[in-house]
Parts: structure tokens; sequence; C-alpha cells
């Protein structure tokens, strides 16, 4: 097990009835090494904001409670996209998942460990081992290592009558602001590109041209 803790991206329950649940694994993660980031509760979602915190954060940890009223999920439906951003961040990751819950969504595997709230003790030798092995897994580098702010990739139109004010205001952030220049033969650089940028800047009133690289994009867009 790492000296240091390791920072995880938790997903986990908002609600009162689930706080003892979030309390007994948070305090096994933090014996065994693991601490967390945390998404802070909100209305708005930002998925940039979302992936750059995972792109930070050295595994995911999940603590899915169930939701009967939930059709279809059983769990809260952003949990359930949080875990899909962990595995598309090819994250380290361990999730708690209480029973009721759809194996479609959380498989059976040495990732995925499910548990009845009733019971919560007798599972804590199994939990711990697990926590030690997803510490060991994590991308150490992504906890002990700092980071400074890096570029945001733009996509304006070419007559968009703000792209100086728009400059402006992500350079007043802290970060580089960088135009993307989108061109029919050069969808591996633009591919490129992407994996350099913090996040993106779309106006979705402007469509590029060709359209091809907005599935590309899909996945980091700011409005």
């Amino acid at each position: 097990m790492p000296t240091e803790k390791i920072s995880a991206y938790l997903s986990h329950s908002y609600r009162h009835e689930d706080r003892q649940i979030n309390e007994f694994y948070w305090k096994l993660c933090w014996a065994n090494g693991v601490t967390f980031a945390v998404d802070p509760e909100s209305e708005a979602l930002s998925v940039a904001y979302l992936e750059l915190m995972m792109k930070r954060s050295a595994a995911f940890v999940g603590i899915v409670t169930r939701r009967p009223e939930q059709e279809t999920y059983q769990c809260s439906p952003f949990m359930v996209f949080e875990h899909w951003l962990a595995l598309q961040a090819q994250k380290a990751r361990l999730v708690f998942v209480e029973s009721g819950v759809p194996k479609d969504f959380f498989p059976e595997g040495p990732e995925i460990m499910y548990f009845s709230r009733q019971t919560l003790p007798s599972i804590r030798n199994e939990a711990e081992a697990r926590i030690k092995r997803l510490a060991i897994r994590a991308d150490g580098a992504a906890s002990t290592l700092g980071h400074g702010l890096g570029k945001v990739g733009l996509l304006l139109g070419k007559d968009h009558q703000f792209r100086d004010e728009i400059h402006s205001l992500i350079r007043s952030l802290g970060f580089s602001p960088v135009d993307l220049v989108i061109k029919n033969d050069d969808a591996l650089r633009l591919v490129f590109q992407l994996d350099e940028l913090d996040f993106i800047v779309h106006d979705t009133r402007s469509r590029p041209s060709p359209s091809w690289p907005l599935p590309l994009t899909s996945r980091c867009y700011m409005h």
C-alpha cells in the first residue's frame, strides 16, 4: 500500500438516509490509504468539469445505494454515468453496490462488490482487502504530482463576434485558449489536439464544417 494516501474520485449519495453507509466506507477507505475528490451537490451538470476531476484522480470509488423509485436503474442515474466516465478514463475503480441494483450497470467482478445495508459490519474484512488492492492499482502520479492549468479548445465558428472577449475570459481564468482548426483530412491530428485540452468551449449555434468532429468533442462540451 502507498505510504501516502491516493486521491480517488468519489461517487456517492447525498441523501440523509444513506449517510451511515457512506461513513462506513469513508472510514475504511481513509484507514487503508484512500482519500476523496468530490463533486459538490449541484443542479447544474458540467461534463467537462467531471472529466477533468476524473483525469486528475488516481482512482474511482463508488458507493451506489438503491433507490426503488428510480425506474430501470434502481439507483441514481448520475452514479451510473459517473461509473461510465471512470470506465472511459480507464481508471482503477472499486464500486460498492447495494443489493437490488441491476447487474447490467455494475457487473459482478473484482471491481464491483455488492452489499446489504442490514449486514454492513460482516463485509468489513473483504471491503478492506479490496480497498488495499485499489490503492496498489491506482495511478499514484495523478495524486502525488501537482497540475497547472492547461489549454482550452475553442469551437466558435469563423465569424464569432465575441471571440476576443472569450479569449480574454479564458486567459483571465489562467487557461490558454486554442482555436481548433478542423480539416477534412486531419482527423488524427484533431484527436491528438483534444487529448491535450482541459475542456472545450463550443458555440453550438456555429456548426463546424465539416460536421464529423462533433462526436469526437461531444464528451467534453462546455456550452
